[in-house]
């Protein structure tokens, strides 16, 4: 019996070792320097894609029937974009979800006190759910004001309609 073997496609870490082979080190610093000015259209797709906040009703509905645990993962699905619109509006590159405080605290276009106010969520939520949701909705009105202070060819229009929808009965 013959066993036939089927090629795989070459994967990337394959195909950079062999170019490294071939053509000798890739030019780090080339990469580095073409890194280093974040494009303007990266700001803009980023702010773009990540502005779209569940409707606020939902959490305040989760809040009212005092859903703790997904009201806690709707917190953390909106603190999340709402730091990625930040990261477009500040032109960084996403470093990942450690050293929050750190990376806040880099950010020069935020809410004030961003920060605290985003830690004073979680605190409060088991005691005040709705006091919760009403300051996340805070920093995320506050964040459609800076992206139209500060990127305006970014329509906040349809986010904020979405965001301020009414609820469905």
């Amino acid at each position: 019996m013959c066993a036939i073997r089927r090629s795989r496609p070459p994967n990337a870490s394959w195909l950079l070792y062999w170019n490294t082979l071939i053509h000798g080190s890739p030019n780090k610093s080339t990469w580095q320097q073409q890194a280093a000015a974040y494009p303007h259209g990266l700001a803009v797709a980023m702010v773009r894609t990540h502005l779209r906040f569940r409707p606020a009703w939902e959490q305040e509905q989760l809040a009212e029937r005092h859903d703790v645990l997904v009201l806690y993962d709707s917190l953390w699905t909106a603190q999340k974009q709402l730091l990625l619109v930040l990261l477009g509006l500040n032109r960084l590159y996403y470093p990942g979800w450690l050293w929050l405080d750190r990376l806040m605290e880099g950010l020069q276009v935020t809410p004030p006190q961003l920060s605290p106010r985003l830690k004073q969520l979680f605190a409060i939520v088991s005691i005040d759910p709705l006091a919760a949701v009403y300051q996340l909705h805070d920093l995320i009105e506050e964040t459609f004001r800076l992206v139209d202070t500060h990127l305006g060819e970014v329509d906040t229009h349809a986010a904020r309609e979405r965001f301020q929808g009414e609820r469905r009965t």
